[in-house]
């Protein structure tokens, strides 16, 4: 009894830790709001890789064959507790996003609201359940969010670097990782409302990888 309530005494530290570092950065005076946002979706991208490395280096999503296999997949406490952090760093970071990007200065596009609302409805749905595999391969896909403002912090050869690594990590994690999932659960015929919201969010992916493509495209024109 004591180390259950221990474990999720340290599980909920951590989560508040995290969120309020998240809230500072947030809310910071700064040179600019952009710098808010910017600082903001770097701190959270960070925390969720990190939240998530462990589990996907000790489960690589190829070992994951069936859909069967993911759907029933109990994850080992360390990493229950771990994937249980990040779902509450994220819901916490959406609704800072939303709240003073978007309701305050309405700086959040279209299409990033609409895909944060999506994926907030999604991990709320999975907390409320049992924080699953499937939630993990898609929080870790923050990897090519790191790089993306990352290329903002830097300069010269250091974000070229920045730029090819955002590229790549984005078509792996956000296109070949989470349609392989997508794969799995068409071919298995498993319609859920987890699927539902995977389907939804590969699609959001898809259409900014076609944008990321043609805009490489042009630049290599450009050359």
């Amino acid at each position: 009894m004591l180390f259950f309530i221990a474990k999720y005494a340290l599980v909920i530290f951590v989560a508040v830790a995290v969120s309020s570092f998240m809230t500072s950065v947030a809310f910071s005076p700064s040179v600019s709001r952009s710098w808010n946002l910017n600082g903001l979706s770097f701190v959270h991208a960070c925390a969720q890789v990190l939240l998530n490395l462990p589990l996907m280096i000790a489960y690589p999503v190829p070992s994951m064959q069936s859909w069967t296999a993911i759907a029933t997949f109990d994850m080992p406490d360390f990493y229950h507790g771990l994937l249980v952090v990040s779902h509450l760093v994220f819901i916490t970071y959406v609704l800072l996003e939303i709240y003073v990007f978007h309701w305050l200065d309405s700086r959040l596009k279209v299409d990033e609201f609409v895909h944060h609302v999506v994926n907030l409805v999604a991990v709320f749905l999975s907390l409320a359940t049992y924080p699953s595999y499937v939630a993990s391969v898609g929080l870790f896909a923050e990897l090519s969010t790191v790089f993306l403002h990352l290329r903002k912090f830097v300069e010269g050869d250091a974000r070229r670097l920045a730029g090819k690594c955002f590229v790549v990590s984005f078509y792996v994690t956000r296109i070949v990782l989470n349609g392989y999932i997508a794969a799995l659960c068409a071919l298995n015929h498993f319609f859920s409302v987890t699927c539902l919201f995977w389907m939804l969010n590969l699609a959001m992916n898809a259409r900014w990888g076609v944008h990321i493509f043609r805009k490489i495209s042009k630049e290599l024109k450009d050359h």
